[in-house]
């Protein structure tokens, strides 16, 4: 708190006003993060089949997180200080791609574990990836190919997944 309050010219006394503890603190950082996140990243429908809307919006949740180093800490490595409020947020946007992936007929099951795997791989390899490039002390040339090619992967996954004949919409 007070090399905080040192960066933003502040006496430390101002900042245990509004926040008693260094995690009060982290946690209306989290809740602004969630905030954010759901603007910048893409709408539900932005993309012409579920196909293209998982690559998408992953992928920019991996730059996102990738380009902002504070996301990645307060979303992937801190979220477990997220009050309620941003714990139902952040669920209500991978429920909005739940019921998309529903709406192109996988069981709601399945579209669940789906954008739970997905969430988990991007997770993971944003950690590895910074833990690679603080390790090099460079950042990794070939990680967006990675990333890319392990997405598409599992999307193909995805694909093969039997669905009501009714609903199989791309």
């Amino acid at each position: 708190m007070p090399e905080l309050a040192r960066e933003l010219d502040l006496p430390v006394t101002s900042l245990y006003w509004h926040f008693r503890r260094r995690d009060d603190l982290l946690s209306a950082m989290v809740e602004e993060a969630v905030s954010a996140r759901s603007q910048l990243l893409p709408a539900v429908g932005t993309s012409p089949s579920w196909h293209a809307y998982l690559r998408d919006y992953f992928t920019a949740m991996r730059r996102l997180y990738r380009e902002h180093d504070t996301f990645a800490d307060l979303l992937v490595v801190r979220l477990d200080l997220a009050t309620p409020e941003s714990q139902r947020r952040a669920t209500q946007a991978s429920e909005r791609i739940v019921g998309y992936l529903m709406g192109s007929g996988f069981p709601e099951d399945t579209a669940a574990r789906i954008v739970r795997t997905m969430e988990t791989y991007t997770h993971g390899a944003i950690l590895a990836e910074r833990n690679r490039d603080r390790r090099l002390g460079e950042i990794d040339t070939e990680a967006e190919r990675d990333f890319a090619f392990g997405l598409d992967t599992l999307v193909e996954g995805f694909e093969r997944i039997e669905r009501p004949a009714a609903q199989t919409g791309r």
